[in-house]
């Protein structure tokens, strides 16, 4: 394929939004989603090549532990017990989609309750919309610790801000999912408006829902989103629950109901699915290229079978960049340090390093004592590599998605950042449409690149939201993950 370049595209995307307001009111971004002050750790990687981030790598032969091609098979054979049932349809469609994963694959139990659990992660293995799970440093809800299966999961989806518990902060995942909890839960997931920022005033929906008998029985926290459901042209309780005069908002859902709401009320947006396609293109591209490739090596990865991004890890690591430590972790979901992505960018996209006519000034935290000053120095005098703020770079911080996308139009030279003709009230008026738009560069004394790079790879590419959700939030300062880190690399240097 041929590279990508941004064309006038852009700019005419940005024009045209400049005069559009943001209704929203911004969304607030808690301490566990943010990389700001965080104490990066991990261990030491070593196992595919030389450590000398100069070094051209050596690819390597790539097994990956616990992969498995029937992981991501559809099911091949129906459940014995869903024949008769009237989501027969809905369910097969789920099952075909490989995100729902059985016990006994002879047995759905379509009538059985489905708890919390089981329904966020049905929702999700049906459309991640490119969201990550996350290993977080701290918890985002009580109940739901690191020792919790799902625990990567729900905190993706809250670094994600598609998710949302109870009023005293748990996410009581093994009860039993009601209707009312359901309404919530998806108007969370997909960023309804009427659900997640209701502007209409809650005695108003209370009373709309007064034609309904039992419509009082609906607790404060789940009136707006029962009540944005309820007023639906496809008319989803109705067509899911039989909803007619009762809405019986406290009745657990089943599992066949379930799966009925999740099939008919996906939409994947049209941007989402031509980048689907792409992703595709590119993954049969880069495993024939891994299969071709010559190398003397093999190194074993035991922690990648599961995750979303497989493919673009094991490309990244069977190009001999030094990822995984000495147990073969690539701790996909860990948060990733400037100094890291600063390593993988140049050894897996590498530039040629002419000094500038007029190089930056040398990084004031950056000694030459540092393991990577001679790369960092030459990155420096090449113009390649931009400071934080404040001509620091920070390299033992965590990266966020913010800081990121400076890093790399910079790096890849993109003339809309480093010497833009847009200006910049137009670009800041586009990304305002966005809830928490006004939330990118806050934390910095000069935040124009960091609005203008947001903005590259929001509109005039689909990297932003390839790569960190399509959602309707940006969530700038959260931190990137190493999974998301090797998808950015991969998927933007061999598209």
């Amino acid at each position: 394929m041929m590279k990508k370049r941004l064309s006038l595209g852009l700019l005419l995307v940005v024009a045209l939004l400049a005069g559009c307001t943001d209704k929203a009111a911004p969304s607030a971004t808690s301490t566990s989603e943010t990389a700001t002050g965080q104490e990066a750790t991990g261990a030491e990687e070593q196992g595919t090549t030389t450590a000398d981030p100069l070094a051209a790598p050596t690819p390597v032969k790539v097994v990956v532990e616990g992969a498995s091609s029937s992981d991501s098979s559809p099911a091949s054979e129906l459940p014995d017990d869903i024949g008769n049932v009237p989501e027969k349809q809905q369910i097969t469609k789920l099952l075909q989609s490989g995100a729902v994963k059985l016990d006994n694959p002879a047995s759905f139990e379509p009538s059985q309750p489905i708890t919390r659990s089981e329904f966020i992660r049905w929702m999700y293995g049906y459309d991640n919309k490119h969201i990550k799970p996350k290993l977080a440093s701290q918890p985002s809800f009580s109940d739901v610790d690191s020792s919790n299966p799902d625990y990567t999961l729900i905190e993706g989806l809250q670094a994600a801000g598609v998710i949302t518990g109870f009023p005293d902060g748990t996410m009581q995942l093994d009860k039993e999912l009601t209707r009312q909890e359901l309404t919530l839960l998806w108007g969370w997931y997909e960023r309804e408006r009427g659900v997640t920022n209701p502007i209409v005033d809650l005695s108003v929906t209370q009373f709309a829902l007064k034609k309904y008998k039992d419509g009082a029985q609906i607790s404060d926290t789940y009136v707006a989103a029962v009540g944005f459901y309820a007023n639906q042209d496809k008319h989803p309780l109705e067509q899911t629950f039989g909803v007619k005069d009762k809405l019986e908002p406290q009745q657990p859902v089943t599992r066949a109901q379930a799966a009925r709401w999740i099939v008919e009320n996906t939409t994947i947006a049209d941007q989402q699915q031509e980048q689907n396609e792409v992703t595709k293109e590119l993954q049969t591209e880069a495993t024939e290229a891994m299969a071709a490739q010559q190398a003397t090596q093999t190194v074993t990865v035991n922690d990648i079978a599961t995750s979303p991004v497989q493919w673009q890890i094991r490309r990244l690591i069977s190009s001999g960049i030094p990822v995984l430590d000495g147990q073969g972790h690539f701790q996909p979901d860990t948060s990733i340090t400037r100094r890291d992505f600063i390593r993988w960018m140049y050894q897996y996209d590498p530039k040629e390093l002419t000094p500038a006519d007029q190089p930056p000034p040398a990084f004031t935290d950056v000694q030459n004592t540092d393991l990577d000053y001679t790369l960092v120095d030459k990155l420096r005098q090449a113009d390649l590599l931009p400071a934080v703020d404040n001509n620091e770079l920070k390299l033992d911080q965590p990266l966020t998605r913010e800081q990121l996308t400076v890093l790399w139009a910079w790096y890849q030279q993109m003339d809309n950042v480093r010497e833009p003709i847009l200006a910049l009230s137009t670009v800041q008026d586009s990304l305002f449409t966005i809830s928490d738009g006004k939330e990118i560069g806050t934390s910095y004394s000069n935040k124009e690149p960091y609005i203008r790079a947001v903005a590259t790879f929001v509109y005039g590419e689909p990297t932003y939201r390839n790569v960190f959700g399509f959602t309707t939030l940006l969530k700038p300062q959260a931190a990137v993950s190493r999974a998301e880190a090797a998808q950015w690399l991969v998927e933007y240097t061999e598209s």
